[in-house]
Formats: C-alpha cells, sequence, structure tokens
C-alpha cells in the first residue's frame, strides 16, 4: 500500500510539473505573435513548447523518486531518518498524503493512461492506413519520398514514413504549376519531418491539460503549413504555392486520413498573405536541436535531485497541514 500512495505522490508531483510548464507555455504561445521570426521558427516553438509539459512532469518524478530509489537500492543514505518534520516521498516511510491529493493523483493516472492509449491506437490506425495505401497505389520516386497516387476523393498530405499520399482525382483538378507547388510542399514536410513531430506532440498532449495540448498542436500545425509553403516557395516560387493553396482548396475533401499534415490543413487567408509578403529562403524545421536542447537543461538539473525531492516533500507537507508553522 505505501508503494502505492508513493506512486500516487509522484503522480501528483508530475501533475502540477506538467499544468504550470502548460499554462506557462500557452502564454508564452500567445505571445509569440508578436515575435519577427520565420514560420519555421515558430514551429520549433510550438514544438518544444508542446513537448514540455509531458517531459518535464515526467523528469521531475524521476528527480522526485531517485533519492528514495537509490536508498532502497542501498547506493544512498535513507534521508528519511535524518528528519521527520514533514511527509516522506519514499515508498516505505511515506506518510501524511492527504486523501484529496491521492484522490486527484488517482484521477489523473486513469485519465492521462486512457488518453494515451487512444491516441497510441490512432497513430497506429494511421501508419496501418498508410501501409495499405503504399500497398494499393501507384507508387513514385518524389526527391526524398515516395509519392502514392489512389482512386478516391481529392486527397494530398505527407503520412509519414517519407510518404505522400494524393488521389488522382485532386492532381487532375490543379494545374501544371499548382501541382509542381503542391508536391514541393508535402515534400517540405517530410524534410522537416512534421509527422513524427505531430505524433511525438499528440502522446505528450495526453500528459497535459487537455486544452492546452490541443492548442499546441494546432499551432504547430499551422505553422508547419506555413514553413512549407516558404521552402516550396523558394524551389517554385512564391506565385505557383499561392496558386496551389488555392486550387487545392477548392477541391479538397476530408479524407480517411484527415487529420495529418494536409496542404490545405491551414487557413487559407493567413497562408495567402504571407506568401505574398514573403522573401524566400529555404529553411528546415530545427526540432532535432529543440529536443537536445531540451534534453540537456534536463540532465544538467540531475545533480540537485536530492534538493528538488526535499522541496517535493516539503510543498505537499504545507497541502497536508496548511494552517501550521
Amino acid at each position: 500500500m505505501s508503494v502505492f500512495a508513493f506512486a500516487l505522490g509522484l503522480v501528483f508531483v508530475g501533475a502540477v510539473l506538467s499544468t504550470s510548464v502548460a499554462v506557462v507555455g500557452f502564454g508564452v504561445a500567445a505571445a509569440s505573435s508578436l515575435l519577427p521570426v520565420s514560420a519555421a521558427r515558430r514551429a520549433d516553438l510550438f514544438f518544444l513548447l508542446g513537448l514540455a509539459p509531458a517531459l518535464v512532469g515526467l523528469f521531475g518524478m524521476v528527480l522526485v523518486a531517485l533519492p528514495s530509489l537509490l536508498a532502497g537500492a542501498g547506493l544512498a543514505a535513507d534521508h528519511c531518518l535524518t528528519h521527520d518534520h514533514h511527509t516522506h516521498l519514499c515508498p516505505v516511510h511515506i506518510t501524511g498524503l492527504p486523501a484529496v491529493l491521492a484522490a486527484i493523483a488517482a484521477g489523473v493516472l486513469v485519465v492521462a493512461v486512457l488518453r494515451l492509449g487512444t491516441r497510441l491506437f490512432d497513430l497506429l490506425q494511421q501508419r496501418a492506413l498508410v501501409r495499405a495505401a503504399t500497398t494499393i497505389g501507384e507508387c513514385t520516386p518524389l526527391e526524398d519520398t515516395t509519392l502514392v497516387i489512389l482512386a478516391g476523393p481529392p486527397t494530398l498530405l505527407h503520412a509519414g514514413d517519407d510518404v505522400v499520399l494524393a488521389s488522382r482525382a485532386l492532381l487532375d483538378g490543379l494545374s501544371a504549376g499548382a501541382r509542381r507547388a503542391a508536391l514541393a510542399h508535402e515534400t517540405a514536410h517530410v524534410r522537416r519531418g512534421d509527422a513524427r513531430c505531430l505524433s511525438l506532440l499528440s502522446l505528450a498532449a495526453a500528459c497535459a491539460p487537455p486544452l492546452l495540448g490541443e492548442q499546441m498542436i494546432r499551432r504547430y500545425r499551422q505553422a508547419a503549413e506555413e514553413a512549407a509553403d516558404e521552402d516550396a516557395a523558394a524551389v517554385v516560387g512564391v506565385v505557383d504555392v499561392a496558386a496551389a493553396v488555392v486550387e487545392v482548396s477548392r477541391v479538397r475533401l476530408r479524407s480517411a486520413l484527415d487529420g495529418l499534415c494536409a496542404i490545405d490543413g491551414a487557413d487559407i487567408e493567413q497562408r495567402i498573405r504571407r506568401l505574398l509578403a514573403l522573401q524566400p529562403i529555404a529553411r528546415r524545421s530545427g526540432a532535432v536541436v529543440v529536443v537536445a536542447v531540451l534534453a540537456g537543461a534536463t540532465l544538467s538539473s540531475l545533480p540537485f535531485f536530492d534538493d528538488v525531492h526535499h522541496l517535493a516533500e516539503s510543498a505537499l507537507s504545507q497541502a497536508a497541514a496548511p494552517h501550521t508553522h
């Protein structure tokens, strides 16, 4: 039972950290529209802000648990024996975890597991659909990716696994210049790795407050669309990309794979205005650099795990007895 209470205490700490980071991230994202940065850099920012709540929450749980786990393995002294004035977050000595906090933590854990399971199932379904499409479609090499042409309603999207799905109905409905620009847009998504980034954001959102997590996914998706427009404009020109956005929007129809990076997924008017004001410079996603920086920042906090553990215990003690001094 003490192990279960210990786990709930960690979950509560992780939920508080995740929610706090998500709220701060929402404010930063809202203010980002005032920054004169490219769409690619804004996409990187939203990717970082979308991952941060889950990563900070999980890493915080690890830091808080580490002293007790090391003590249990005989690799460190049991600090619980040196003080008894507040709650202990320890599977052996845990004391004073309020029932209301335990109930909140249990609810958070159940909801997070259900959301994560649902998102994993959806992603696996999408991958299965993409694999099925590549077996029945007409596959054509396209720069760094494979173009799969299908029958059915108008569809054009980067579906992950370096695959671009397109329907014959949509391609036949575009002018030659718009078709070239639309395919350049989708290959830009492949180079940027947007489908993989969206998959990671979808999983991370399961560990963040629902509305804030979804908001960051929406912001990333829109910035990624504009960044792919910029890259395509550097290859085929602004006019052809603007024409592709308009022409695709005329023939678009939601497909069974809707929800991945589609060329018509962002606000059309905003994209056209950005294109008309664009000084095209090809840019690729810095998502890998963003993850590396975030990982370095979190790993640098490892030497302070005992202080973090003690701080979490003190905070829980205040919650257990808010009127004592």
